[in-house]
């Protein structure tokens, strides 16, 4: 495993480009001439001009004048007259020497460690090396030959930002196991570094490099205030800067997949292939889908702090799987204009407890396209306090089954604003059940039109509560069929107001069981003219005791074909005071069957005027009884044409106080048929009160 470390000015690169390792030969010579005859461990010389040299190791000396031996190190301490950039230089290792005194000697073996100061202050240095004692490299040739590195060696190469020798770190292991570090410095695009398979570390201490990493797990450490670098990244490598992403502009090419990197400064790295590129907040990486690259962040290990941090680019690079597996913590992170530029595709991978993390603020920040987009179980998930958050405009991006899946506790979180800005088909979607949980607030916050829109199931699970609440305005938007679809709970909830607001029209929805569940005190609410448009089937709904309560001013309302089709017992609760009331036009109504059903009370309330208004059907169709219980004051009303068509039963009925009341003209009127047919009493009273017994 080599240590390779430089730190090179100009002038010493140069120098460092002379065959290092050629001062080896030199030593072996050097020792022919100085070794001595008796066994040494050292040899030196020193020199004015030159310096001094000293070989260390072991030799010895033949007894034919050959000599052989060991050397473990050489140094050189040179004269600036006779090396001016080189100050010294030391070499380790193993070599074998072998010669003759005074004439030659050769030297083999492996160097494993050298180095070189230069007088400058630039340094260069070579450890756990493995070179030939025979071979002459350059500094870039030896760091170039993939072959002097094998894996786990440490390489770090420094110079001025601008050189002329091209320096190309080059590891050739393909093992995949132990890595090489390299850190480059300098070198304005002459220092660059190509790695092998292992798991390497390249350190770029500023611009300029050309980096290429192969299969192993990689890091390219990105390092300097500008940039010019040009990085082709195998798919396991991770390229790391030290600022945060907002400090660089990120763009890639959608066609090929390359990433740039731009700086403040208008320099710009590229990395080419698959690299994962992190930065000192967040990491991104490229994906492609069909033939398109793309950018995508690794949601997973980002704070709530570097989520709300993310551009727009990277937040909509995010798929839905990865917005599925953020924590709650991680997506509370989320602004609330991040959250408004997620796509339908991406919110749809948000879970329903993500939802119910978010602030109303954050939920606030939807669009109401995207709140469209989001599924039932989703909406599930939203508390009843995001929903009462939501704007009217958001909410009417709603569906109507997205409604119809809120929860009872949902619905009735929303506001009575909110319940008023939503469609007529919206609120088509809430079940009755939903409808049945609102409060009278929310109900009161419908529209006419939305109340309108709503079905005939949905009405029926409103309690009696919810429809007392509503205004007059807001019942007149319910149609006549809806209105007739109330239960008669719900019917007797309405408030007496309420019903004198219904049109005509929408009373003549309600059944006459609808009526019939009116209390008293709702019925004397309506007005006349809402009686008058009662069918003579709703009429019929009303109970006796619904007909007396009403007052004379609602009584007078009723036409006379509707006071006819009441029946026999709802006939016996007009009050004697309401039959006193009849107008002319409303008391020929009443047929015979239901004159004849009346209790005397009732008949008291027939004066002279209303009985003289009875058709001559309606004379002849009374009975004795009805008859015999008339007052005399109300049969005085009687006419000629009347008396024309009284029968003979009816005649026979008379009482005298009635016979005592006939005028003159009515007399006249009676034939002898109907007089016969008087009891004694009554001719008795007829002759009483001189009147001509008829003749014919």
């Amino acid at each position: 495993m080599a240590n390779v470390s430089a730190n090179l000015s100009q002038s010493a690169l140069s120098a460092a480009e002379s065959s290092s390792g050629s001062g080896l030969s030199g030593i072996a010579n050097f020792l022919a001439l100085y070794a001595t005859s008796a066994s040494s461990s050292s040899v030196s010389f020193s020199n004015s001009s030159i310096g001094t040299i000293t070989a260390s190791g072991s030799f010895s000396e033949s007894f034919y004048g050959s000599f052989s031996g060991t050397v473990t190190s050489v140094t050189y301490a040179l004269t600036p007259t006779y090396d001016p950039t080189v100050k010294s230089e030391t070499i380790s290792g193993s070599f074998a020497v072998s010669g003759v005194v005074g004439s030659y000697a050769s030297i083999s073996g492996t160097i494993t460690s050298e180095t070189v100061s230069f007088r400058d202050g630039s340094s260069m240095s070579a450890t756990n090396a493995d070179i030939s004692a025979s071979a002459s490299y350059a500094a870039s040739e030896y760091i170039s030959a993939s072959s002097n590195f094998t894996g786990g060696d440490t390489i770090s190469i420094k110079v001025p930002t601008s050189i002329s020798t091209a320096l190309n770190v080059n590891t050739g292991d393909t093992s995949g196991g132990s890595g090489e570090t390299i850190t480059l410095s300098g070198g304005a695009g002459n220092l660059n570094a190509a790695v092998g398979n292992a798991n390497d570390t390249i350190t770029l201490s500023d611009g300029g490099h050309t980096v290429s990493t192969g299969s192993g797990t990689d890091s390219v450490i990105v390092k300097g205030a500008s940039g010019g670098n040009a990085i082709t990244a195998g798919a396991s490598t991770t390229v790391k800067y030290s600022k945060s992403e907002s400090s660089y502009t990120v763009s890639i090419n959608s066609s090929t997949g390359t990433v740039t990197v731009s700086y403040g400064d208008g320099t710009t790295d590229t990395i080419t292939k698959n690299a994962t590129i992190q930065f000192s907040d967040i990491s991104i990486y490229v994906s492609k889908t069909g033939s398109v690259y793309a950018l995508q962040v690794v949601a997973s290990a980002l704070t709530s702090s570097q989520l709300a941090a993310l551009s727009t680019a990277l937040l909509q690079g995010l798929t839905s799987t990865q917005l599925a597996a953020l924590t709650t913590a991680q997506a509370k992170g989320m602004t609330s204009t991040q959250i408004g530029l997620l796509t339908s595709t991406q919110l749809g991978g948000l879970t329903s407890t993500q939802l119910a993390a978010l602030g109303t603020a954050q939920i606030g920040g939807l669009t109401s396209t995207n709140l469209g987009s989001l599924g039932t179980a989703q909406l599930a998930g939203l508390t009843s306090s995001q929903l009462a958050a939501l704007s009217t405009a958001l909410l009417q991006g709603l569906t109507s089954t997205q409604l119809a899946a809120l929860t009872t506790a949902q619905a009735k979180g929303m506001t009575s604003t909110q319940f008023g800005s939503l469609s007529g088909t919206q609120l088509g979607g809430l079940t009755s059940t939903q409808l049945a949980a609102l409060g009278t607030a929310q109900i009161g916050g419908m529209s006419s039109t939305t109340l309108g829109s709503l079905g005939t199931d949905q009405l029926a699970g409103l309690t009696s509560s919810q429809l007392a609440a509503l205004s007059t305005a807001l019942l007149q938007g319910l149609t006549s069929t809806q209105l007739g679809a109330l239960g008669t709970g719900q019917m007797a909830g309405l408030t007496s107001s309420q019903l004198a607001g219904l049109s005509t029209t929408l009373l003549q929805g309600l059944t006459s069981t609808q009526l019939a569940a009116l209390t008293t005190a709702l019925l004397q609410g309506l007005t006349s003219t809402q009686l008058a448009a009662l069918t003579t089937a709703q009429l019929r709904g009303l109970s006796s005791e619904d007909i007396m309560s009403l007052s004379l001013t609602q009584f007078a309302g009723f036409a006379s074909n509707q006071l006819g089709s009441l029946t026999t017992a709802q006939t016996q609760g007009i009050s004697s005071s309401e039959i006193a009331a009849l107008t002319n036009v409303q008391i020929v109504g009443l047929t015979t069957g239901q004159f004849n059903a009346m209790t005397t009370s009732q008949q008291s309330g027939i004066d002279a005027t209303l009985f003289a208004e009875l058709t001559n059907s309606q004379i002849a169709g009374l009975s004795t009884i009805f008859i015999g219980n008339l007052g005399a004051s109300a049969f005085d009303g009687i006419t000629t044409a009347q008396v024309g068509v009284l029968s003979t039963a009816q005649t026979h009925a008379l009482t005298t106080a009635q016979i005592a009341g006939l005028g003159t003209s009515n007399v006249g009127a009676f034939t002898k048929v109907q007089y016969t047919a008087l009891t004694s009493s009554s001719k008795t009273e007829w002759v009483a009160a001189d009147y001509t017994v008829p003749s014919s």
